[in-house]
């Protein structure tokens, strides 16, 4: 949240929200212009969030084409606002899942970055025994 200390953490850069959503090539804006639990129907209307998004448009030098898709904030559930299908949702297809599910698990991530370091530790030791004679 904006009030939260990793945000508020974030105050050397300036145009924060500008510059946090520059960094994606779209972003959801979650709750958006529905959002109930801070002040957004109130303060952060529809011009707000358009505003926004000229900043970030600008800051990023977006050609015309791609400008539709940089922001979506108009998603929750529960508020009458279409809910996507869980394959919609899926960031790759489920055959693809299926076959390579090591691929996309944190566990292999672990896995991995382990062996890695084990190996990066190794190599280290080996070049200063090397080195010493």
């Amino acid at each position: 949240m904006c009030q939260g200390i990793p945000y508020q953490s974030l105050q050397f850069l300036g145009d924060r929200p500008t510059l946090i959503y520059s960094l994606h090539p779209s972003t959801l804006i979650f709750n958006g212009l529905e959002d109930r639990v801070v002040d957004i129907p109130i303060r952060h209307t529809e011009p707000f969030f358009e505003y926004l998004r000229q900043r970030t448009i600008r800051l990023r030098s977006i050609p015309e084409r791609q400008r539709g898709d940089l922001f979506e904030y108009r998603f929750e559930l529960g508020t009458g606002i279409s809910v996507p299908s869980r394959e919609d949702l899926n960031a790759v297809e489920p055959a693809e899942w299926r076959r390579d599910r090591e691929k996309y698990v944190i566990e292999t991530w672990i896995r991995e970055a382990k062996a890695r370091v084990a190996a990066s530790e190794q190599r280290l030791t080996s070049s200063k025994r090397h080195s010493v004679i």
